[in-house]
């Protein structure tokens, strides 16, 4: 997703590759979440803060989210779509939605952001292609995610699994997380 600024909103501009260059942001979730974390609560979430101070932000979803369920050839009924780790968000997604940012802002380089499993992809992309580190003019990691040596019960399970038997064991075959906002309510037991 990308979040339009308000200046541009403002003056009925949208950005592309001709517009003024604005540093670009691309902030990333943590495990069992999606890029709704970065808008939620709205306006005074990072990623509007972040737009307001002039950052062309996007944001990323890891397969498998709401955000991030289509396949050019497989349905989500199919369990080769379900067939995927970590090894994929590294080795593929996470490089492939950062040059796709570049080159649709054509920029040199982006500002990231992670959270939680977030950090680790990145942590993993750098040391498994170095030359990303030339695409990123900042990597902030928030809460990186590294060992489960101290976490007990569900975590520690969770953890020891691959996402494919994670998947198949929660039989999320349509998507790996609820609407945001109804997981909220369930989370946080609140009412509408």
């Amino acid at each position: 997703f990308r979040i339009s600024s308000k200046q541009n909103q403002q003056n009925g501009v949208h950005s592309n590759k001709n517009s003024i260059k604005k540093p670009v942001a691309l902030l990333w979730h943590g495990l069992m979440d999606s890029s709704y974390t970065w808008i939620y609560p709205g306006k005074k979430s990072l990623a509007y803060e972040l737009c307001d101070k002039g950052f062309d932000v996007w944001l990323g979803n890891n397969r498998g989210t709401k955000y991030s369920v289509k396949h050019s050839f497989l349905k989500r009924s199919e369990d080769d779509m379900w067939r995927f780790s970590y090894d994929e968000f590294v080795k593929y997604d996470l490089p492939n939605s950062i040059d796709y940012i570049l080159s649709e802002t054509n920029s040199s380089n982006l500002s990231f952001i992670g959270h939680s499993q977030g950090t680790t992809q990145m942590f993993g992309l750098l040391s498994c292609n170095p030359e990303y580190g030339t695409k990123l003019c900042s990597f902030t990691g928030l809460g990186p995610a590294a060992s489960v040596q101290h976490c007990r019960g569900f975590l520690k399970q969770l953890a020891s699994i691959h996402l494919d038997q994670f998947f198949w064991w929660l039989q999320f075959r349509k998507q790996f997380m609820p609407a945001p906002e109804s997981f909220l309510r369930q989370s946080l037991s609140l009412k509408k």
